[in-house]
């Protein structure tokens, strides 16, 4: 797994800045860089679009809708550390990293506007706009002199000035026992064929596509370790033909991205809907919906139903998605 870490503000960050902190160097001025590799001395951040590595956009997923415009790769920053785990002189370097940081993010709040911090971990369940939680908050608010501290992999910080947050506000749980997932939900009249998905250029192994939920069974029949994504299902099996099967991604179209990373999320989507296209040419219809564990989960008498031919989906433009929470109902023939 890659953990990729972003900084965003509505302009370009300073790449030198003396700070006065009572914490740090006896409260003597210090030189304090965002653009350095010995980290001893700040941290380094590029903009996302001079970074030519397609993982960096690839973790970003859609959170651009969501963040100031300039957004950079955070390298260098120590962002936890444990005593009860770690050693002493661990402990005391992470923490002055982020003591030096919370000077460096207080003067470029106070002076140029909010700061916004993201940490990002590359695989099937990456924080989206429409599932990330955030906190809203004075980075003086950061405790750093306990035991233990974590930014936090989970979270959106957004930092302001002090007038503006007098105390944390958070939006949503951010003490959630498991991350948020994409779930997404295809269902059929008959059951499909094994290898289905594979042979129709879904690589996700038997993950996406092609894994039956057995009702009948405990945890509708998941591989042990996947317990928790049956409550993905809801209570859609009211209202959905027999055959069900989960996954726990998202193929979609985002504007972001190096050209190879571009070409990768168009085809992931045009394949996802050229195989819901096979099943309806054989089956005459499928059911398709994603939305998101544990809080935005659709029901079956509130769900909104939207009947409508493949060829009624738009893949031509920047972005594409399927619209969170609506239950798709693909037919040969839409009246």
């Amino acid at each position: 797994m890659t953990n990729v870490d972003f900084i965003a503000t509505d302009f370009p960050l300073p790449t030198t800045v003396t700070l006065v902190d009572p914490e740090i160097n006896n409260g003597e001025p210090f030189e304090y860089r965002s653009d350095v590799h010995d980290y001893r001395y700040g941290f380094n951040a590029q903009l996302l679009e001079e970074v030519d590595n397609s993982l960096e956009f690839d973790a970003l997923a859609n959170l651009p809708l969501i963040l100031p415009k300039n957004i950079y790769i955070l390298e260098g920053l120590g962002t936890a550390y444990y005593k009860q785990y770690d050693s002493e002189e661990k402990v005391e370097k992470v923490r002055l990293e982020l003591k030096k940081f919370r000077a460096f993010v207080r003067h470029v709040v106070n002076t140029l506007g909010e700061v916004c911090v993201v940490f990002q971990s590359l695989s099937a369940k990456l924080l989206c706009a429409e599932n990330i939680d955030s906190i809203t908050m004075c980075v003086d608010d950061l405790d750093l002199d306990g035991d233990s501290f974590n930014l936090g992999r989970i979270t959106l910080h957004r930092f302001v000035r002090r007038e503006e947050a007098p105390v944390p506000i958070i939006h949503g749980n951010v003490n959630r026992k498991y991350r948020a997932h994409c779930i997404t939900l295809l269902a059929c009249p008959q059951r499909l064929p094994a290898g289905y998905a594979k042979e129709h250029g879904i690589y996700q192994g038997s993950w996406y596509g092609q894994h039956e939920l057995d009702l009948s069974k405990e945890h509708l029949g998941l591989p042990e370790g996947f317990e928790y994504y049956a409550k993905g299902l809801s209570d859609l099996d009211k209202i959905l033909p027999p055959h069900i099967y989960l996954a726990g991604n998202n193929p979609s179209i985002y504007p972001w991205g190096d050209p190879t990373s571009k070409h990768y999320q168009r085809k992931a989507a045009e394949t996802l809907v050229n195989y819901l296209q096979s099943i309806v040419d054989e089956q005459g219809e499928v059911w398709y919906i994603r939305h998101w564990m544990p809080d935005s989960l659709a029901k079956a008498d509130t769900v909104e139903i939207r009947t409508m031919k493949i060829s009624d989906l738009d893949l031509s433009g920047e972005i594409f998605e399927f619209e969170l929470g609506v239950l798709y109902h693909f037919v040969k023939e839409a009246y």
